[in-house]
């Protein structure tokens, strides 16, 4: 028999709205397991929002959902999904969240908290080793933890897990329409540019609050910000202090994903400055990163 006739494929879909009502767009994937992560994983990434960070003369394209986030759920679905049921992997995106379903329910002995807290079962250990080969997978149960901080850290909603008993299912929750209405809601640097690509269309936004040289970042940039100056407040803290407020465990996570981006953008700075890995290094925030913590603490 081959691969492709023993694979049961890949559904993936785009509805309007939240609900399963209104088609916008459909596709179907066969082929290898590897032809069918690739293809579902470009279709994701097709379909949902995609800005841009200006750092200096570099622009780095950042996708509302962290991609790791969802290339590891892909692979887990591949993985972890019953081969016994002639069903497919369903990928699914609607306006609030991207949902992806596995077929065939939790091994015995395995519920959602324990997946969420990094106990795995392998139900397909040929499948798993070629992808272990291949350094998509790992064997330790790291990648549900993993997923959780990465989606966490873009300021987005932790990611359902739900057992359906016939099928397991990630929803992955997008950020409301106020992307398009960033000027209203951010409101955070003066003559700053928010650029928001969409597979239909870019929109440009103007923020007014204060930042002389113009630098450009995103909505999800933002949502970053926010949760690192909350946590730091009117504190200086050690680099540790701050991860422990935010939930955050991996240190190289959290320096690019959060500490750098702030210290580049003017909202966060160092106690030594010209010895950045001084034993009592602490952060604190600057006049612009305390006009924003005012902001937000307004906003709540």
């Amino acid at each position: 028999m081959k691969n492709e006739e023993l694979l049961s494929g890949e559904k993936c879909a785009v509805f309007k709205g939240n609900t399963r009502t209104i088609f916008v767009d459909r596709r179907e994937f066969e082929g290898s397991v590897y032809e069918q992560l690739e293809e579902a994983y470009k279709y994701v990434l097709a379909k949902i929002n995609l800005g841009a960070r200006i750092e200096g003369l570099y622009r780095e394209d950042v996708y509302e959902i962290p991609e790791q986030a969802i290339r590891e759920t892909l692979v887990n679905a591949i993985v972890h999904r019953s081969y016994l049921q002639p069903s497919h992997i369903q990928v699914v995106v609607f306006d609030d969240r991207v949902e992806i379903t596995s077929p065939g329910g939790l091994p015995p002995g395995l519920t959602v908290q324990r997946m969420k807290e990094g106990y795995s079962i392998v139900r397909n250990e040929a499948l798993a080793n070629v992808f272990l080969y291949m350094r998509l997978f790992e064997h330790f149960g790291s990648g549900i933890p993993r997923v959780i901080e990465m989606v966490k850290s873009y300021g987005l909603r932790e990611p359902e897990y739900i057992d359906m008993e016939v099928g397991i299912r990630v929803n992955f929750y997008r950020l409301p329409d106020e992307i398009s209405q960033a000027a209203d809601k951010v409101n955070l640097i003066e003559n700053q540019e928010v650029t928001i690509i969409t597979d239909k269309v870019t929109d440009k936004v103007t923020d007014k609050v204060g930042d002389k040289d113009g630098d450009k970042v995103n909505d999800k940039v933002f949502h970053r910000f926010k949760s690192l100056i909350i946590s730091i407040n009117s504190e200086n803290l050690e680099r540790k202090e701050i991860m422990q407020r935010m939930g955050l465990n991996h240190i190289s996570f959290f320096i690019d994903t959060y500490l750098t981006p702030a210290i580049n953008q003017g909202y966060v700075a160092m106690l030594y400055p010209d010895k950045p890995r001084h034993p009592k290094q602490k952060y604190y925030l600057t006049e612009k990163g305390r006009e924003l913590l005012k902001t937000l603490q307004t906003q709540s």
